[in-house]
């Protein structure tokens, strides 16, 4: 899998970046970048209170995943890529890459503290495209706003993970989050357990939602005793 797919990053540049979640957002959209399936295509959109598209500075919609285009992105991350970008507007580039029309079926990652200008906004775009368009998240810092991260994945029918300024593990989420990406998943699923009427259980009703390849799935409930 992977193949047929076009991996769009998002980076957040925004100034509440500054420092080593600045360096931790870019270390982990390299990882990424270096961990693509064999054949897909990839695009970078940096933003703040605008945005930046990589591939329109040259001329293109998205990059061929081959090792001219992987080495011009990296070096591009080390060299340009700065928390120099204002406030955080991710609304607008992510219409952007909604609308835009890239050759492949579109995998979203966005990369950010979460504290955007426009929260619930963010979250229904995710939510009305999810049939087309699957959206990761990655909450970058001890401090990121958990719930948008959270929110913006589930409405978008991806996953959401967490590193923090003291992490030691980010290759291996990267690794994972991208490979959860790549693969088929289930929607809306649901656990029934026959006989059986929970007093209490999480997720109510046992609607646990998306169901991805070789991925747990949690589901607590609390019944009478027999």
């Amino acid at each position: 899998m992977g193949s047929d797919q076009v991996f769009i990053f998002y980076l957040d540049r925004s100034g509440s970046m500054e420092g080593k979640k600045m360096k931790m957002a870019k270390d982990a959209l390299k990882l990424f970048i270096q961990s693509l399936p064999k054949g897909a295509m990839f695009e970078v959109v940096s933003f703040g209170s605008t945005f930046e598209v990589s591939s329109r500075k040259h001329f293109r919609i998205g990059y061929a995943n081959s090792d001219e285009h992987v080495e011009k992105i990296l070096n591009e991350i080390d060299l340009e890529y700065k928390a120099d970008l204002g406030g955080t507007d991710i609304l607008k580039p992510m219409q952007y890459g909604m609308n835009t029309n890239y050759p492949r079926e579109k995998r979203m990652f966005l990369l950010t503290d979460g504290e955007v200008n426009n929260p619930d906004k963010v979250i229904q775009l995710a939510k009305e495209n999810a049939d087309s368009v699957k959206i990761h998240s990655f909450g970058i810092g001890s401090d990121c706003s958990r719930l948008l991260v959270s929110e913006v994945a589930k409405a978008g029918r991806g996953t959401a993970s967490f590193v923090d300024e003291n992490s030691n593990d980010l290759r291996g989420k990267v690794i994972t989050a991208l490979k959860i990406a790549s693969e088929p998943s289930y929607k809306d699923c649901s656990f029934n357990i026959k006989d059986m009427i929970p007093i209490l259980d999480s997720p109510s009703k046992g609607m646990v939602g998306e169901a991805f390849r070789n991925y747990p799935v949690n589901y607590f409930m609390i019944i009478k005793k027999s």
